[in-house]
Parts: structure tokens; C-alpha cells; sequence
């Protein structure tokens, strides 16, 4: 009876589909070299195999730092248009 009720009062919960990181084509690439290497170390335990697989989990980790760093740098620049945009019209009205 209550999901009932919650499900006809409640609204779903939205999602930002252009944060998600995750459907980036450099994460997409770097996942599927992830994974390519892990089904190479696998067949052969081998030092050096076990070191690719460990660098392409660096990488990984490497890509979503620059596209957060990317997205941050974006929304600075955007702010700072905005105001820049906001100080030139507030100067256009004092006049």
C-alpha cells in the first residue's frame, strides 16, 4: 500500500546524463585496454603482463582526474563569463 502511494506521489529521481564521467570515450578506450590486459595476465602470469595491467589501472585513474579537472576548468570559465557578462550590463545601465 505505501509503495503504492510513494510511487504515485513521489517523482523518480533524475540523473545528470552529462556528468557521467564514466560514458567518456577515453574512459570507454582505457577500460577496454584494462580489460584486455587482465585477459592477457591471465593467460600469462608473468611479471611484465602483470605490470601492463597495473598501468592501464593507473591510467584509468589518470583520465578521470584530467576529465574532472577539464569539467572544473569549464565551470570556472563559465562563472567567470557570467560575471564578466553581469558587470558589463550592470555598467550599461548605470550610464
Amino acid at each position: 500500500m505505501n509503495k503504492e502511494v510513494t510511487s504515485e506521489l513521489v517523482p523518480p529521481a533524475t540523473t545528470r546524463k552529462s556528468d557521467r564521467i564514466n560514458k567518456d570515450p577515453r574512459i570507454l578506450q582505457a577500460r577496454k585496454r584494462s580489460r584486455d590486459l587482465y585477459q592477457k595476465y591471465q593467460m600469462d602470469p608473468s611479471e611484465r603482463n602483470k605490470q601492463d595491467y597495473q598501468d592501464a589501472k593507473r591510467e584509468i585513474d589518470n583520465i578521470y582526474a584530467n576529465i574532472l579537472q577539464e569539467k572544473l576548468e569549464g565551470k570556472i570559465t563559465e562563472k567567470e563569463n557570467a560575471d564578466k557578462n553581469n558587470q558589463a550590463r550592470s555598467q550599461l545601465e548605470v550610464h
